[in-house]
């Protein structure tokens, strides 16, 4: 049951789609990809290899959202013209407009399913339970630790001692960028 299912039978209250009121900003001239590598708060969703993964997305317009990790994507071609510098509704208003999301289970992605936005999400959890309820099953591909092969089971503590998710591998995040984007 996913995490709105749950809430919704323990409240009563009914699901319905959310509303955020968004707010015109100038977006990229080109197609892009929304990205959304940094996390503040502990090491559960800190992927650590977003470098080799935007160093293998070729083709794509990538614009970084959110605040600095202290990685300078820049240096791979990433437009941080947006980084730090918008708030919440302008934030929706580009996501809506790009052509893919791609990051960590975050707030990004579920506006990214608001919108319907094709998503590519890692998660640390099992996604069975916060996978993007509003979007269509086909537009996204959430990528998460093989528990049964490590042996493991998801850390609910945001400081993930195993750093779980650092087991999944940049390339099928790119794969699966490419998949959706319909490059390969």
């Amino acid at each position: 049951m996913h995490l709105i299912e749950t809430m919704s039978a323990s409240t009563g209250l009914k699901i319905d789609k959310p509303f955020i009121q968004t707010e015109e900003i100038d977006l990229p001239k080109k197609p892009y990809i929304t990205f959304h590598p940094e996390h503040n708060k502990g090491t559960r969703r800190l992927y650590t290899k977003w470098v080799e993964v935007v160093k293998n997305l070729t083709g794509y317009d990538l614009v970084q959202i959110g605040n600095r990790d202290g990685v300078k994507y820049e240096d791979y071609g990433v437009n941080t013209d947006y980084l730090e510098k918008i708030n919440i509704n302008e934030l929706a208003y580009l996501i809506k407009h790009a052509e893919l999301h791609l990051g960590y289970d975050s707030f990004p992605i579920h506006l990214a399913s608001y919108f319907n936005v094709k998503i590519v999400g890692l998660w640390s959890l099992y996604t069975s339970h916060s996978y993007p309820y509003f979007s269509d099953p086909n537009s996204y591909i959430m990528l998460e630790p093989d528990y049964d092969k490590l042996g493991l089971k998801p850390s609910y503590n945001d400081n993930d001692k195993f750093r779980l998710i650092d087991k999944i591998k940049p390339s099928d995040i790119v794969d699966s960028v490419n998949r959706l984007m319909k490059k390969c």
